[in-house]
């Protein structure tokens, strides 16, 4: 990538300009997630903001990487300049929401903006709320983002959390939500869940028992409840783990189970993985495909809620006590997949003996086992790791794939 000055302004120019759409805008914003040196793109969006004020996008980039680089009052700053020329009251929307959501037994202590570098790309930093009240201090968190790339996040907390019961609710809880009136940023508050990132190569049985049973629930809400609510996302396939349920929730679709199953396969045979590991995944696809899988599963039967891109950065630990974040990608797709995400590094007979133990899928659900089974080689695909493509084949590619030639054989 040509990151001089010159380059970065011209790209950032032709972009903003031809700019049609999210996918534009995420392309966008990765170029700016990649620069080395971004002090030259934060100076050009700020001409460009003042020089065309009514086009709020290059403000919303310029918090972005202000956010990125640390600097958290110079982003605020650029918010509220964007808020004030758009006339938008969504700051003061919010806190009168989120008061009134807290009751009247909660006194409000101040709030403050956060810029996170650590932030994802949909997202312009974070406002942190305090409130005391007869139980002690509460701490809420308001996560602030481009509408067009928050996905399902506002409709899983507003419309699909409320299904599970309280004990059983595996995100931090919601507290309100509110939409800017002329700018494309939504704002989503809920109660900050304390803990660390969980060591997830280290858990013992135990520990792992303990996720597996919080994760359950998820699994076991009925799919006759979120079809109503929910529009399916986009179909994608790309070499991250946070593609798996985006392509899999399509699974039931001939054109879209051939594309899965044809990018797996050149990336088995092109990305340098053992000659071992390629005939055994290469002879499970290509008897998936012979079989016509797409035509056996029933999404109605089938699938399950999925939270879409579960791995250990998207959780929290307190103790025992597991929560999971960011729910942009839930989706309806492979009952349990989810799993095959967080837990494929501890190979095939230890995450099928959890994922039976727990009754996610049984022993006799033929289509659900073969697509987790599936799940658990595409994923490691989409990983593209080395120490991947060097395993053992008997750890992972060899079980899943003999699995799913059995159960095939079976039907």
């Amino acid at each position: 990538m040509d990151t001089s000055a010159q380059s970065v302004r011209e790209h950032l120019l032709g972009a903003l300009e031809g700019r049609k759409g999210p996918v534009d805008a995420l392309e966008l914003a990765l170029f700016l997630r990649g620069l080395p040196q971004p002090e030259v793109a934060i100076a050009f969006l700020r001409e460009r903001m003042d020089q065309g004020p009514d086009d709020p996008i290059a403000g919303l980039l310029l918090i972005q990487l202000l956010c990125w680089a640390g600097r958290s009052s110079e982003a605020e700053g650029i918010l509220d300049e964007l808020l004030a020329h758009a006339g938008d009251d969504v700051k003061e929307r919010m806190m009168r929401g989120i008061i009134a959501a807290m009751g009247a037994d909660q006194r409000h202590l101040g709030s403050r903006y956060i810029g996170s570098s650590g932030a994802g790309l949909q997202n312009l930093g974070f406002f942190e709320h305090r409130f005391a009240g007869p139980a002690g201090e509460r701490v809420l968190i308001t996560k602030m983002m481009l509408d067009e790339q928050s996905g399902n996040e506002v409709l899983y907390y507003t419309r699909i959390a409320p299904m599970f019961e309280a004990d059983e609710r595996f995100s931090p809880p919601f507290i309100a939500h509110v939409r800017c009136h002329r700018l494309p940023i939504v704002l989503l508050t809920m109660e900050k869940v304390r803990g660390e990132v969980p060591d997830i190569a280290g858990m013992d049985d135990r520990a792992l028992d303990g996720l597996v049973a919080r994760y359950a629930p998820v699994a076991f809400l009925p799919p006759g409840r979120i079809v109503p609510v929910m529009t399916p996302l986009p179909f994608a396939f790309g070499l991250s783990h946070g593609y798996l349920v985006q392509s899999f929730q399509w699974m039931h679709d001939g054109a879209c189970a051939g594309r899965i199953h044809a990018a797996t396969e050149e990336a088995l045979s092109q990305r340098g993985y053992r000659p071992v590991i390629q005939e055994k995944a290469l002879a499970a696809i290509d008897a998936l495909r012979r079989a016509q899988i797409h035509r056996h599963v029933d999404p109605a039967t089938h699938y399950a809620f999925l939270h879409g891109d579960l791995h250990r950065h998207n959780l929290l630990q307190q103790g025992t006590t597991h929560t999971a974040l960011d729910w942009t990608r839930c989706a309806l797709g492979p009952r349990g997949i989810d799993l095959a995400v967080l837990l494929r590094r501890f190979g095939h007979q230890r995450v099928w003996r959890l994922v039976e133990r727990h009754g996610i899928i049984g022993a006799h659900d033929r289509i659900p086992r073969i697509m987790f089974n599936y799940a658990l080689i595409v994923v490691s695909v989409m990983l593209d790791l080395p120490a991947i493509k060097e395993e053992d084949p008997d750890l992972l590619f060899a079980p899943a794939s003999d699995a799913i030639l059995r159960d095939l054989q079976a039907s």
